[in-house]
């Protein structure tokens, strides 16, 4: 009897002991639509939706805002925890991507493009700034209705839509005067149109400059003319019409990056802006 008391409380242990890792640790089977299994993630009931999509976002190369997971067929929200969830034991979610493309009539414009770009800083010819300029279709979104303009131009005869984006500047090398802005960032914002064809045409209207620079006026806004490629891999175009300042110095030639790199910027962007990334 004694025995069998011992082996009831062993096993009543056991059980119990099962239970609190059960509680303490999971594996999500992470599939797709099809119901392809993309991954396993073992995660804690602590841990957010948003921790798993960016631990997703390094698996598929993607950025973590175009990821959704659903589990049984409810949308999860970033700041859920898997306990607030409901999720505490082994479970299968399913793995959205949206696509990066914002813009209806230029779907081919999806990714991140970044190239090299110079500019004149200063009075003289040899005050000149080389600059890391990297555009994001994410940043990009429709602000009006199609209108008609000529390919080529910015004029009327083909659909275009009205735009807002923005790109990201990195200083690279600045003259001898100015060199304590090397490695200052920030971004230029923009509006304007983008056409069927391909055509972008847009003005800057602000200039975001990230701390510890956000008071100094690096960069003036300009007025810009980009031709997206037929498969969407480059854009190419430079400044158009009177410049504030005749700053910008020859073609502008963006190029996109595959997905690997694409994930290291926004990863670089994200710490940039909200300091370290948490696991939680």
């Amino acid at each position: 009897s004694r025995r069998k008391m011992i082996e009831a409380g062993s096993s009543k242990f056991l059980s119990v002991a099962s239970a609190a890792c059960r509680h303490l640790a999971m594996d999500l089977t992470l599939q797709l639509a099809n119901g392809d299994v993309l991954t396993v993630l073992r995660c804690e009931p602590s841990h957010t939706i948003l921790h798993l999509k960016r631990r997703l976002a390094k698996i598929a190369s993607a950025p973590a805002r175009t990821i959704t997971l659903l589990w049984e067929d409810r949308v999860l929200e970033d700041k859920v925890s898997l306990r607030e969830a409901g999720i505490l034991v082994d479970e299968t979610l399913t793995f959205v991507r949206e696509s990066s493309a914002r813009i209806g009539l230029a779907p081919y414009f999806a990714g991140v493009y970044q190239g090299i770009v110079t500019e004149r800083v200063g009075p003289t010819e040899m005050d000149v700034a080389t600059m890391q300029v990297t555009m994001d279709s994410l940043s990009f979104c429709e602000t009006g209705t199609e209108q008609l303009h000529e390919q080529g131009s910015c004029t009327p005869s083909v659909a275009t839509v009205k735009i807002q984006g923005a790109w990201h500047i990195e200083f690279l090398k600045m003259p001898p005067a100015m060199v304590e802005f090397e490695r200052a960032h920030g971004h230029e914002l923009f509006s304007g149109t983008a056409s069927q064809s391909g055509l972008f045409c847009v003005s800057g209207y602000e200039v975001v400059m990230a701390p510890p620079h956000q008071d100094e006026r690096l960069l003036q806004c300009d007025t810009y003319k980009w031709q997206l490629s037929e498969d969407g891999s480059n854009l190419r175009g430079g400044y158009d019409g009177d410049s504030r300042r005749g700053s910008l110095q020859g073609d502008i030639s963006l190029t996109r990056l595959p997905p690997a790199q694409a994930h290291e910027w926004w990863t670089k962007l994200e710490i940039s802006e909200h300091g370290v990334l948490q696991d939680s």
